[in-house]
């Protein structure tokens, strides 16, 4: 399993072993799943000091499409 996350929108949540390709997001079908990892992540981040990009200069910045 493999959480994701651009540019500090949405958490999603993608099998790698069935999609390789990341186009089935299962965050809304496993919130418990979902919620295990990006608390991992969040653990992982706030021990190594991961920045929260809302504070990072320039984190308004918005591609053109």
């Amino acid at each position: 399993m493999k959480v994701v996350s651009a540019s500090g929108g949405d958490w999603e949540l993608y099998n790698l072993s069935k999609g390789r390709a990341e186009t089935d997001d299962l965050a809304a079908r496993e919130p418990d799943r979902l919620r295990k990892l990006t608390d991992q992540w969040q653990a992982w981040g706030d021990k190594v000091g991961v920045t929260p990009w809302k504070t990072l200069p320039g984190a308004n910045y918005k591609p053109a499409a």
